[in-house]
């Protein structure tokens, strides 16, 4: 990783790839594969219940991305 590039955009955020919004268990294979932590007796999994959280912020941080990025010019 080369810090000098941190502050410079690389690529088009249309290349920021999000699974589709109707599966966020199926996008989130990372916060399935965590599994749910020690102690965890929320009654249903936690990629569950924190499944399409993650997701709506991720779908939230892109859209907000891509507006910065369209009053930038």
């Amino acid at each position: 990783m080369d810090p000098r590039g941190w502050w410079e955009r690389r690529a088009s955020l249309d290349d920021i790839g999000l699974p589709a919004a109707r599966s966020a268990r199926s996008a989130l294979p990372a916060l399935r594969a965590l599994g749910d932590p020690p102690g965890w007796a929320g009654g249903v999994s936690a990629d569950a219940l924190f499944g399409p959280l993650v997701h709506r912020g991720a779908v939230w941080a892109r859209d907000l991305l891509r507006a910065v990025d369209e009053q930038s010019g």
